[in-house]
């Protein structure tokens, strides 16, 4: 097992826990605000619309149509001679097309959705077993390569490159809490939630259901809390979370977007498993997993690290990352006054 996915596994130990007590459709956005104050879980949730899902988004979208082009080197080429595309705006239209098409899936029912999700899970696994079996019997590698080094700057350089690194293996791993956004849909979700974390982890959008316990809460835009009268899933939170990665795929690159996701993805679950401690001193846990605290700081204590590093190599995208988070607190406070006002004069008119 890599270091991400150790790293990972340690979060999804302590999510499982914490998901076993506050099974709600509402994954960090509800157990921040429970175990801590409404405001993280605002927090939380508005990185999450922001950052957590739709830069993750944008990002497999850019890997798709980067492959999808290499694989068909002619594509490219054929809408640049007919004038209708550049090579660039190829690569852009695909990676809009992808989130488009998987927005509609989503938007006709968790049934339809989890059919594709699991069809295309097994086709992955079964195309990296595929890769690994013909990489082994036809390759001509040599085990020596696996030691060579060098690459890696010597000193606190070094480090800060090794930070950056472990941040973006993450994003590998970007998902693993998926189950927790879906507990209230799921039959029996004290068993079924915690060992969905870990083995979902260990193999490696559900998103919208954040932002609709948001809206519910008078904490968004009211609209976003609307459910499809017919296929019974958060519409406009679905293609709210399809608008947004849309606008970063046009405005960055790969790169810019996975260091501006890992940073700002990569602060509220600290929190989170922090929150296990909180749980376990109030007698609350309902299922007390093995490796307690242990597990729990050593996902603490390298997840710091890595924000830390990753920081001092990328200034700029973890800056704006930190920003970001940030804006969200004035945002809580006016949707607060908002909805506070909006109560008062409902009573008073009642």
């Amino acid at each position: 097992m890599d270091r991400g996915g150790g790293i990972a596994l340690c979060s999804a130990l302590s999510y499982g826990e914490l998901g076993a007590v506050m099974p709600e459709a509402r994954g960090e956005y509800f157990f921040l605000s429970k175990l801590f104050h409404s405001l993280f879980g605002f927090m939380s949730g508005w990185v999450s619309l922001l950052v957590g899902f739709s830069a993750p988004i944008a990002a497999s979208a850019i890997g798709f149509s980067e492959y999808f082009c290499r694989a068909l080197p002619g594509l490219p080429g054929w809408f640049e001679s007919s004038g209708i595309l550049s090579r660039d705006s190829t690569g852009k239209f695909l990676s809009v097309a992808v989130i488009v098409t998987f927005t509609y899936i989503h938007s006709v029912g968790i049934k339809y959705g989890s059919i594709v999700q699991n069809v295309l899970t097994f086709l992955k696994i079964a195309l990296i077993l595929l890769l690994l079996v013909a990489g082994f019997s036809a390759g001509e590698g040599n085990p020596g390569n696996s030691a060579s080094g060098g690459w890696v700057q010597e000193g606190f350089a070094g480090w800060k490159t090794i930070g950056l690194s472990l941040m973006w293996i993450m994003f590998a791993y970007s998902g693993w809490n998926a189950s927790t956004y879906l507990g209230s849909e799921i039959k029996n979700p004290v068993k079924t939630v915690p060992w969905s974390l870990i083995i979902g982890t260990a193999v490696v959008i559900i998103g919208p259901r954040v932002y609709y316990s948001m809206a519910k809460d008078g904490l968004f835009f009211k609209s976003v809390a609307r459910i499809h009268p017919r296929y019974k899933v958060p519409s406009n939170s679905i293609l709210l979370q399809a608008v947004i990665p849309i606008i970063m795929i046009l405005s960055g690159s790969f790169e810019q977007i996975l260091t501006y996701m890992g940073f700002a993805l990569g602060i509220f679950p600290v929190l989170a498993v922090l929150g296990t401690i909180i749980l376990r001193k109030k007698n609350l846990s309902v299922l007390k997993l093995k490796g307690d605290p242990f597990v729990q700081m050593i996902y603490v204590v390298s997840a710091v690290t890595i924000l830390i590093l990753s920081f001092m190599e990328r200034l700029l995208e973890s800056f704006i990352a930190l920003i970001t988070v940030l804006t969200g607190i004035p945002v809580y406070f006016l949707f607060k006054k908002f909805n506070t006002k909006e109560k008062h004069e409902s009573e008073e008119i009642t």
